[in-house]
């Protein structure tokens, strides 16, 4: 099978490069498979959309969470009949969407099993959620889309260039507390009932967990065809930092007052004032943006992804 490797140097912030020509060498060494790297944002969407035209059967994202999210855009604007495998090799921040897929994630061995799983044709369909917004721009997601709190926290992490993984996440979800926690009122319509709340956070899930270890949307299955929320009311910051452990294990749920789960296949959500958004970690909207109203679906199974269990 035509394998193309994407190659995102900078993924993790460029920490674990030093892995990269291991994994080179072992792609060398696999039959019919290509090796290429990304030297700007968005540079993946277009090397895999590319590489679909010419005909490749598998496109391999090697990098994090943003390198798979920009990989997927490029595969969904192919036609799915023609459509390549998606292969997950994960060395980011927060890697969540390799690992709910139970993919390794240290990098050679990720390589390794994807490498092997490949060539013995082992692949599951998920499913994948689109996002528009009131200008008509449209993005794929394949794993969590947040409004509000958990976008500024993606935002915060900046801040915090001397760690990564959970402990990033954690410190800046602790800043973004502290900084960044006004409620919005918003108006819902999921599944065609409309509503009217008040919240800190919408998060949106197609698998459990974001944020290097936050499971958000505990009930998320990547491919059940369905896609979970979870709504986020207004609390003092004692409140916040008292249920935050809840958030990691993925037991908020019984906060029935501030914390609301559900599941959806369409939602529809305007706000009054401007928020931050992303798409698995990417920026969608920044403070500051004009973007009021968006809309959420599903394609059920709309991608083949490269089963490489742990060993």
């Amino acid at each position: 099978m035509a394998t193309l490797c994407i190659f995102n140097p900078n993924a993790n912030r460029g920490r674990l490069t030093g892995s990269a020509q291991t994994m080179q060498a072992l792609a060398a060494a696999a039959p019919d498979t290509a090796w290429s790297v990304t030297t700007s944002p968005r540079h993946a969407t277009s090397l895999a959309a590319q590489a679909a035209a010419a005909g490749f059967d598998v496109i391999v994202a090697i990098g994090g969470d943003g390198t798979v999210h920009e990989t997927v855009n490029g595969l969904m604007s192919t036609p799915a009949a023609t459509r390549p495998t998606l292969g997950v090799v994960a060395f980011g921040s927060g890697n969540d969407f390799a690992l709910n897929m139970g993919l390794p994630t240290e990098p050679v061995e990720a390589m390794k099993a994807c490498l092997a799983a490949i060539a013995g044709g082992k692949k599951r369909a998920v499913d994948v959620a689109w996002v528009r917004d009131e200008s008509g721009r449209r993005e794929y997601w394949d794993n969590t889309l947040g409004i509000g709190f958990d976008a500024a926290v993606g935002l915060s992490t900046k801040r915090y260039s001397f760690t990564t993984g959970f402990p990033m996440y954690l410190l800046a979800t602790i800043d973004t507390i502290a900084r960044n926690f006004a409620p919005t009122a918003m108006q819902l319509d999921v599944d065609g009932n409309v509503r009217a709340e008040r919240a800190l956070m919408l998060t949106l899930g197609n698998g459990p967990r974001e944020g290097g270890g936050f499971h958000t949307t505990p009930g998320s299955r990547i491919d059940d065809g369905r896609l979970e929320y979870c709504l986020a009311r207004p609390m003092p910051r004692p409140r916040m930092l008292q249920i935050l452990p809840d958030f990691q294990k993925g037991t908020h749920g019984k906060h029935k007052v501030e914390v609301e789960l559900g599941s959806f296949t369409h939602l529809k959500v305007k706000w009054d004032r401007s928020l931050p958004i992303h798409t698995d970690g990417e920026t969608f909207a920044d403070f500051g943006s004009p973007i009021r109203s968006i809309e959420v679906g599903i394609e059920a199974g709309a991608l083949q992804v490269v089963a490489a269990p742990k060993a």
